[in-house]
């Protein structure tokens, strides 16, 4: 694995550095754009499943240990998610891929899956024990949190499909990618145009 993320690393880096356009004809040179574009979307995704592979951390008898334990985690699970959100944002507004727009699109669906995951993360995080022995009011005031910060995370979700639909309708780019925008937007606001 290692090994392809550093070819990948090469592709995307020689493509920036822009020697390997140098002399291409126009087909060579669309053919390296959906390459380096393509690449640089693997980069991403290999960032998002870091992301994805960062689980809460499970309760435990210890509630002190588990509230250092859970912030620790929402700080590493907030960075991983800026680290994956930076890598889709770069490729999606880099525009020497005029010729190759699918994986500019497919970036922005990619930012929005990323924040809807991390709201359904916080949706279905079960309530500590501590937190129920405090009562319904500890109960309340618990989900408020957790809902008042899910809430923000749906609304960039929602701003991502939406970019997404946009960008795909500027670059004139149909198919599945503006599809699933489009889809999870109105799973998400249904009733609401993007």
């Amino acid at each position: 694995m290692e090994e392809a993320l550093a070819e990948l690393h090469a592709a995307v880096e020689a493509w920036h550095g822009g020697e390997v356009l140098d002399g291409a004809d126009e087909v060579t040179a669309v053919q390296l754009q959906v390459s380096a574009s393509g690449s640089m979307l693997a980069l991403a995704d290999n960032d998002f499943e870091s992301f994805a592979a960062n689980t809460a951390p499970p309760q435990t008898g210890d509630a002190p240990a588990w509230k250092d334990a859970f912030q620790r985690w929402v700080g590493d699970k907030t960075a991983a998610s800026k680290t994956a959100e930076a890598a889709y944002l770069a490729l999606a507004a880099d525009e020497k891929f005029d010729k190759a727009p699918t994986y500019r699109v497919a970036a922005m669906a990619r930012v929005g899956q990323l924040y809807q995951r991390w709201t359904d993360e916080l949706f279905t995080l079960p309530i500590p024990d501590e937190v129920r022995q405090i009562g319904q009011d500890g109960v309340d005031a618990y989900c408020d949190a957790l809902d008042g910060q899910a809430e923000a995370l749906e609304k960039a979700a929602t701003e991502a499909y939406r970019t997404c639909v946009h960008e795909a309708v500027d670059l004139h780019e149909t198919g599945l990618w503006p599809e699933k925008c489009r889809h999870q937007f109105n799973a998400i606001r249904p009733g609401e145009e993007p």
